[in-house]
């Protein structure tokens, strides 16, 4: 790492690990691993629908009031809200739910979606800007926001993707094949990116 701390890590729950990360690395974002979080959902409660519906909690792509919404109900469908795991869990969402960590850059993908699936349902001029709804086909209410210069020198989406990942939604990539951009705008293209990012970063 050449002398630097690193921005991202993440571990399995391990509260002494926390401990030593917030000590070691104060300004490091800290993510729980998916994969033992969900092995723990798996002994914890046992209940293979638990599971699928907890790690859409984990995993999706949600607005932070979407998620509450699907946490409480599932709580509430398996009658678990006294269970001491799952008490700990939403105290601790913030370290793995992806509602929650957004704007936190992780290097890797969460979703699969296409952005075929995609189509921009409305479009409103503010002079300077124009802001794009976004939704999925065949899935009514989850919409994102795309807010673009005119001139594309700046966009940004509500999903964060580009702030967490570095790379493009499908939400923006929707936007800009709408308007007929044939090559990605040099704004949304990162310096880590490029071949000039080992440059820069000397």
């Amino acid at each position: 790492m050449k002398g630097k701390a690193p921005t991202s890590i993440i571990t399995d729950g391990d509260r002494q690990m926390k401990y030593v990360i917030e000590q070691v690395f104060p300004e490091a974002h800290h993510r729980l691993c998916a994969w033992h979080l969900l092995q723990n959902a798996t002994s914890n409660i046992g209940k293979p629908k638990f599971t699928r519906m907890f790690r859409d909690c984990v995993l999706g792509d949600y607005e932070v009031g979407t998620f509450q919404r699907k946490w409480f109900e599932m709580v509430e469908k398996f009658g678990i809200a006294d269970k001491r795991w799952v008490q700990d869990m939403y105290e601790r969402r913030h370290s793995w739910a992806t509602a929650h960590i957004r704007g936190k850059f992780f290097a890797r993908f969460r979703t699969t979606s296409r952005v075929c699936a995609m189509r921009v349902v409305d479009s409103e001029d503010n002079g300077s800007y124009f802001i794009h709804t976004v939704s999925r086909y065949g899935t009514p209410g989850k919409d994102w926001r795309v807010v673009a210069m005119s001139d594309l020198s700046e966009v940004r989406c509500t999903c964060m993707r580009m702030e967490c990942f570095g790379v493009l939604c499908e939400h923006i990539i929707a936007v800009l094949v709408l308007n007929n951009v044939h090559e990605i705008p040099s704004s949304l293209i990162l310096p880590r990116w490029t071949k000039d990012a080992k440059v820069a970063t000397v």
